[in-house]
């Protein structure tokens, strides 16, 4: 295990190496078990979590709305709590 090449995996994943050391890092995975598997791993959660989120729906419209009503209605309350902390 190449300490300097495992301490670039998080950006490997997320894509932040330069086309260089992309390439360098791939040549590493070829001798590194442990990045290879959590590579794999990466690929197979990411992979799990696309599928799982391309089940989902949105939620519709009035739903929205009603959140947007409540979230109001709660600052409205705050503000009022705020504003009548002074009066005593």
């Amino acid at each position: 295990m190449d300490e300097t090449h495992c301490d670039r995996l998080d950006d490997y994943l997320t894509g932040k190496l330069s086309t260089y050391r992309q390439a360098d890092f791939q040549k590493h995975l070829k001798g590194c078990q442990a990045c290879r598997d959590a590579v794999d791993e990466w690929q197979r959660l990411s992979r799990t979590l696309a599928a799982a989120t391309g089940r989902l729906e949105s939620p519709s419209r009035a739903f929205l709305e009603q959140i947007e009503t409540v979230l109001s209605a709660r600052q409205d309350r705050k503000g009022e709590m705020l504003c009548n902390d002074g009066e005593a």
